[in-house]
């Protein structure tokens, strides 16, 4: 994620075992054990481009196919 995302979680844990550490490219990687609910797509998919969903992979595929959906609509 974004460093300024990653501050925000810092402050706001998302679950007691989270580690965060820099990655190559200058963002924040998050790693978290946390529920897959609802609220936390929600979550997710507010935080637009500053969050990119590493893993579980069949919480990737439904993010990036719901963010796909949205764009569609202002391809025309």
């Amino acid at each position: 994620c974004s460093r300024e995302l990653a501050d925000l979680v810092q402050e706001s844990r998302l679950s007691a075992d989270q580690e965060t550490r820099p990655r190559d490219d200058g963002r924040i990687e998050i790693r978290a054990t946390v529920v897959d609910s609802w609220e936390l797509r929600w979550w997710l998919l507010s935080q637009g481009k500053s969050v990119e969903v590493l893993a579980p992979a069949a919480l990737r595929r439904d993010v990036a196919r719901a963010l796909r959906d949205a764009a569609q609509q202002y391809d025309n």
